[in-house]
């Protein structure tokens, strides 16, 4: 692996979710409903400032993973504006552009208000007077939201592994949205994570040499990455690396910074 040796020394832990089917909305190359990538244009993510800074980290993971597939790089704003075909990003309550539809009654928020980790696809009509379509992607609670637009790198063939095990996604030209909404998905198991185990022989040395040569140890290059992970796999807790070759994760302001974002 360009990234990683073979072993990989991260253990996964009870990643359990409500498994649903995920009706309604469908994701294609076919040339009709809402184009994320279109023949003639591509949508627009948006995100309120206001919103937590996990949303916006979700969002532009999600916009990398469309380049990967399609090599078109999507725009990301803070308000819908004039944008045409937006995808707009928010936590109820937390978000002043998806607010602003709840209180229009543009969006279905039922089974979603402040409910831990959950989240919902709608495709709406006229978001705005000059705005035909929308997808929106809502969440309870800001992770809800960032698991929400993952589900759109699930949808179009991204492995929550794509870093970390190289799987390549398939090629599309065009991505197309069908449908009315999926239903609501949040989580049967309240925390779930990833532990780091036995780094000494595996992670560690890796991470000394690459990714966090300047810490000369595990450090937020690695941790950046494995948090990436956590969301990929709707995943909320992480037991990180505690053998005594490894430097404490709070020890290093930059890691207690992306344990917050």
């Amino acid at each position: 692996r360009k990234h990683f040796p073979q072993y990989l020394a991260i253990c996964v832990l009870t990643l359990v979710g409500t498994l649903q089917a995920m009706a309604d909305l469908t994701f294609s190359q076919k040339a009709n409903g809402f184009p994320i990538v279109g023949n003639t244009t591509n949508a627009v993510f948006v995100v309120g400032k206001n919103d937590a800074e996990v949303v916006t980290t979700a969002c532009r993971c999600v916009i990398g993973d469309i380049k990967t597939i399609t090599g078109k790089q999507l725009a990301l704003r803070n308000a819908i504006g004039d944008s045409n075909l937006p995808i707009i990003a928010g936590t109820i309550g937390q978000s002043d552009v998806l607010d602003a539809l709840v209180a229009d009654g543009k969006v279905d928020t039922t089974g979603l208000t402040g409910v831990w980790e959950a989240y919902s696809l709608q495709l709406i009509q006229n978001p705005t007077e000059n705005i035909s379509q929308a997808l929106v992607i809502m969440g309870g609670t800001p992770r809800g939201t960032a698991y929400g637009l993952f589900e759109i790198s699930r949808r179009i063939g991204v492995s929550p592994y794509i870093w970390w095990a190289d799987v390549t996604p398939a090629p599309m030209t065009n991505i197309y949205v069908q449908g009315d909404k999926t239903p609501v998905e949040k989580p049967s198991v309240q925390y779930r994570g990833l532990f780091i185990n036995d780094e000494d022989w595996a992670l560690l040395p890796w991470a000394k040499k690459t990714i966090d040569a300047a810490y000369n140890n595990i450090g937020p290059g690695t941790y950046e990455k494995v948090m990436e992970l956590l969301l990929r796999l709707r995943a909320n807790c992480l037991w990180p690396a505690k053998h005594g070759s490894s430097k404490a994760f709070w020890a290093l302001e930059e890691n207690k910074r992306l344990a917050k974002a």
